[in-house]
């Protein structure tokens, strides 16, 4: 396995650092020979490594890539560290991403004229590199597993055992709408659980200590929630429904025994993945988000 950490160096024409935007030359992706030194890929290009968004991330994102493009600031709203796409490169040659899957979904969706967001390229880092090395398909995806790089699991929360063969052929348009994944936004999002750098729900004492933000952290409460709340799909698939199942959502993430009760039947720490400790919340208002609201407003 060759292992490549590029923390900083990510984007079309350019990178940031200590909050400057630098122009650089960086190689194509496809260059896999000139991986250390950074690159470039078309999103059309990626592949996930979950089946499942959020559609109201999703849409807020799209409509916010939009105006940057149609503003002419796409780049460097792309080139924030923050925006960074984590990718690992498996034994084919494909480039699976590991985080950022509602931004790189969004990019792919967005349009603006004759502009696609189809062919526009993304900042990646380069977390791992498994071609040449001669591991098998397989191999991969039992390491990626292992990692806990993959979520296995369809929108409607069905497991998805033959996923090694299903990602591989899958893009950034394939990925289906998990409502139970915009709920766990919006619970985290009102301190419900506790994700590293939530500094608003830190600040209101909810946690211990900062939690760690494990892979795949939103859909795991995703899937807690799923089971608590016990609705299919067409059960959530407006936003008002969606609404109407919020505040029983962040009921039920408060509750310390059975948070801790599904985690554990996971093999996981309740705590790890952001248990709320102290039972302080904040009541999410949809006002004050104008992208939620002009989402909300759709249905």
């Amino acid at each position: 396995m060759k292992s490549i950490f590029l923390p900083v160096l990510i984007g079309t024409t350019a990178l940031c650092l200590s909050g400057q935007t630098l122009a650089v030359d960086l190689p194509d992706c496809q260059d896999l020979d000139a991986l250390s030194s950074g690159c470039l890929m078309e999103v059309k290009n990626l592949r996930p490594t979950q089946f499942s968004v959020g559609s109201v991330a999703v849409e807020c994102k799209k409509k916010k890539i939009e105006k940057e493009f149609e503003k002419g600031k796409l780049e460097n709203y792309l080139a924030k560290e923050s925006r960074h796409v984590a990718a690992v490169v498996g034994p084919d040659g494909n480039f699976y991403i590991t985080d950022h899957h509602h931004l790189s979904t969004a990019v792919y969706r967005a349009k603006e004229g004759d502009w696609s967001g189809k062919n526009q390229k993304l900042y990646l880092t380069i977390l791992d590199n498994f071609h040449g090395t001669g591991i098998s398909m397989d191999e991969f995806w039992s390491i990626m597993a292992k990692q806990k790089n993959v979520w296995p699991y369809d929108e409607k929360g069905k497991e998805v055992k033959d996923y090694g063969d299903k990602l591989p052929k899958m893009d950034m348009g394939d990925l289906k709408d998990n409502p139970y994944r915009t709920l766990s936004r919006w619970t985290r999002e009102s301190c419900g659980y506790i994700k590293k750098g939530k500094d608003q729900c830190l600040a209101l004492e909810a946690t211990a200590g900062e939690p760690t933000a494990p892979n795949f952290m939103e859909f795991y409460w995703a899937k807690f929630l799923r089971d608590q709340l016990e609705k299919d799909n067409s059960d959530l698939d407006s936003p008002k429904k969606l609404m109407d199942s919020y505040p029983e959502a962040i009921q039920v993430t408060l509750s310390k025994k059975k948070t801790k009760k599904f985690f554990e039947a996971q093999g996981l720490d309740a705590v790890d993945y952001g248990q709320n400790q102290k039972g302080t919340y904040l009541y999410l208002n949809f006002s004050k988000d104008a992208c939620e609201e002009w989402y909300l407003e759709k249905d």
